[in-house]
């Protein structure tokens, strides 16, 4: 995992985003846990991460006991915009903007691999968002078919 994080913040510091979100998305897949959600969450905060942060909001907001038994809570409790974040998380309403469709319960890395997939290509990185809103306006556009190209 510290490797993972060296990597991360010489990513951020070389603005490489794409590679960034690669090992976010190693974060999650390999380090994500009851054990580490806020180290993941304050680090992830410190750092840009938001498909590493969105994940560990996921997780915990799953139950918010896994949390608020961690030793580093009192960490978290002292920075009120991620209590805040968390809660919006846990009432699921925030980071959607009140929005409840197919495209807003999509975790973040699902979203950047639907628009990977989709053929979108991104030039920067973007926030959670204007991620969506990329994605619900694919989504609207009429799809060709095969005998269309």
């Amino acid at each position: 995992r510290k490797h993972l994080k060296s990597l991360l913040v010489a990513a951020n510091h070389f603005d490489c985003w794409r590679l960034r979100v690669i090992i976010e998305a190693e974060m999650i897949e390999q380090h994500l846990s009851k054990a580490t959600v806020v180290e993941l969450i304050l680090f992830g905060d410190a750092n840009g991460c938001e498909a590493l942060k969105d994940a560990c909001f996921r997780f915990a907001s799953e139950d918010p006991r896994k949390l608020l038994a961690e030793p580093g809570f009192h960490d978290l409790a002292k920075n009120s915009k991620l209590l805040q974040e968390f809660l919006t998380y846990y009432n699921r309403d925030g980071p959607n903007g009140g929005i409840d469709d197919k495209a807003s319960k999509m975790s973040t890395m699902e979203i950047y691999d639907w628009l990977d997939k989709d053929g979108t290509w991104l030039k920067q990185h973007h926030d959670r968002t204007k991620l969506l809103a990329k994605v619900r306006k694919d989504m609207k556009k009429p799809k060709k078919r095969a005998a269309e190209w």
